[in-house]
């Protein structure tokens, strides 16, 4: 599983904009890795464990997700998917029409 660095900065300036930071160990710990399960992407944010007490309160997984970076950077890593269907498509492989990209978030792991 890939780190992404566009998006591990974008979580990085979402916690600095929310003034998250006391000894930075958080800011130090975010890494967001992803990878693709069949038609599913799935986007991973690891960090230390009490971010889990954090994204809730302050809407970390909403700012991430609406934020025109994000968008972007997930348009560009479903390019591979759609190439995939389009070659099943051309191909006649039984089971093509049906596309349906999901992208799913996690934080460390669930």
């Amino acid at each position: 599983m890939p780190q992404n660095n566009t998006l591990t900065k974008l979580f990085k300036d979402i916690v600095i904009k929310e003034d998250l930071i006391d000894t930075g160990a958080l800011l130090k710990s975010i890494r967001v890795f992803n990878d693709y399960n069949r038609d599913i992407l799935q986007i991973n944010i690891t960090s230390k464990y009490y971010v889990k007490y954090l994204k809730d309160r302050y809407h970390l997984v909403e700012q991430f997700k609406n934020n025109p970076v994000f968008v972007n950077e997930i348009g560009l890593l479903l390019l591979p998917l759609l190439d995939i269907q389009l070659y099943n498509i051309v191909n006649n492989i039984p089971g093509s029409t049906r596309f349906d990209p999901q992208v799913k978030i996690l934080i460390n792991g669930r």
